[in-house]
């Protein structure tokens, strides 16, 4: 998951609410952490008890999902920006957008 640098974290949707009560107190914390672990880049969701780690599937999958629509909308946001203002030439040393002469 933590490919996409830029993300500076992941949404827990109140739809979860409901499958997440079937949990008991540890396996939700045992989830919960294994979800940060999965945020930062390792999958430790082999360990989570059978009903966490069902829930540990749909979850990251959603996290996943998210991403990529976080990255396209963020290169939506470069393409639309580079329409509106050109590219600098940095050599030019102009900061302005204005062009010398």
């Amino acid at each position: 998951m933590s490919s996409a640098k830029n993300v500076k974290g992941f949404v827990m949707y109140p739809t979860y609410r409901a499958s997440l009560a079937l949990l008991d107190d540890r396996e939700r914390g045992q989830l919960l952490m294994s979800l940060f672990d999965y945020y930062d880049g390792r999958d430790t969701s082999s360990a989570l008890p059978p009903a966490a780690q069902m829930a540990f599937a749909f979850i990251s999958a959603r996290m996943e999902q998210d991403k990529l629509l976080y990255e396209s909308r963020c290169q939506t946001n470069r393409e639309n920006a580079s329409k509106r203002w050109p590219v600098r030439d940095s050599a030019k040393g102009g900061s302005d957008g204005e062009e010398d002469g």
